[in-house]
């Protein structure tokens, strides 16, 4: 009897390690992390869609407690992130290092989205590939839409070409059908020519009539007066001016401007894409603004500490120097008296110092912002350069 127990023990561990072991070649459960930038989160939604796993989303750029706390909550073995750093900050990987990560990313929006349909080929080969320009939202809405119902992916071009990045995952998608989204500034000769250069053996575009592209331009001029009514409204109340987030929002306004004029035009293609820039320099300003000001506190709170341990250091030297000086005075009377008085020179001349090393730093600061601020014009210049 008790060698028969025995030997069903040994069988129901053996079934047991066998049904771990093929759980782990499946990977476990796994979660996705992203940004709510619209390109990524959209990469994750046509993962989701053939995996069937948990997506959990994070503001672009943030990190939050709750975040981790939702995560650990699904008791994932694997954690996909789908962005870069700067979406999805390396804090997450620090809090939650007692989980497999696996981040997927590229420098941008578009390496991004060839670098998930690498790692996930196996589950879109020989599906539909749906491509939509990186920064056409609505575009990203109807690809996604057109990809669940293929069982594939969506992968991001520019207006006027095929990333080098795109370009690789497409070839080694084998994927049988290739379809893409127009967006109204879409050179879409071009990306045609581009795309069929690949090895899809059907590429297929779905084009924009005139009217379309005048609702659009407009729905896209709309969106981008919102998002600088927010960046307005942030700078405004963080109380924040001359800096890096101002002239950001002055550039948002000019590409508003030449958007409008566009659209009076009829350059409903321009006109998209100069909103497009406005939108998104936009929500940088909104975003700098932010950071401009959590900085400030910061350097305001070590500037506060830095004066008062100088403060109590100033104290303590010259309440050594006047008890010295009393104990002197007590024998040597006049010549007290003349010490006395070079005693608190020496006292405002370290003063004098102290201020000057606050201004120096204030200078250093702004000096900081001016190359800050040098750098993101240029990037801000080019629409094509937005970051996503």
């Amino acid at each position: 009897m008790e060698k028969t127990n025995i030997i069903g023990i040994l069988m129901l561990c053996a079934i047991a390690t066998a049904a771990l072991s093929a759980a782990a070649a499946q990977g476990g459960k796994a979660v996705i992390l992203v940004s709510d930038n619209e390109a990524d989160s959209a990469v994750a939604a046509a993962i989701q869609n053939v995996k069937n796993i948990d997506i959990v989303t994070t503001p672009w750029g943030e990190y939050n407690d709750s975040v981790v706390a939702e995560i650990e909550a699904l008791k994932p073995d694997t954690i996909f992130i789908i962005g870069g750093p700067m979406a999805v900050p390396s804090q997450y990987e620090i809090s939650l290092s007692t989980y497999t990560i696996i981040r997927i990313s590229g420098p941008d929006r578009y390496a991004t989205s060839a670098a998930a349909l690498e790692h996930f080929k196996g589950d879109f080969k020989g599906k539909g590939i749906v491509v939509a320009y990186g920064h056409d939202s609505k575009g990203i809405e109807k690809a996604l839409e057109k990809a669940k119902r293929l069982g594939g992916i969506v992968l991001f071009v520019k207006p006027d070409d095929v990333p080098d990045d795109v370009e690789r995952a497409l070839n080694e998608s084998e994927a049988e059908t290739v379809e893409v989204v127009e967006s109204p500034d879409m050179d879409d000769e071009e990306i045609g020519r581009q795309m069929n250069k690949t090895k899809a053996k059907k590429v297929k575009l779905e084009k924009l009539n005139e009217s379309d592209k005048q609702e659009r331009a407009l729905e896209q001029i709309e969106e981008a007066k919102e998002k600088i009514g927010k960046a307005e409204k942030e700078i405004g109340e963080r109380n924040i001016t001359n800096s890096t987030a101002n002239k950001l929002l002055e550039e948002a306004k000019r590409h508003l401007a030449n958007a409008e004029d566009a659209y009076a035009n009829g350059s409903y293609g321009e006109a998209f894409g100069q909103a497009v820039s406005a939108e998104h320099i936009a929500e940088n300003a909104k975003r700098k603004a932010k950071h401009e000001d959590e900085k400030g506190e910061k350097k305001g709170d070590d500037e506060e500490e830095h004066k008062k341990k100088k403060t109590l250091d100033l104290g303590s030297q010259s309440h050594d120097g006047r008890e010295e000086h009393k104990v002197k005075e007590e024998h040597k009377g006049d010549a007290g008296e003349a010490h006395e008085k070079d005693s608190d020179e020496e006292h405002d001349n370290m003063n004098s110092d102290v201020n000057e090393t606050e201004m120096n730093a204030t200078q250093g600061i702004d000096g900081f912002l001016r190359d800050d601020l040098g750098n993101n014009t240029n990037k801000t210049k080019e629409p094509l350069a937005i970051v996503g």
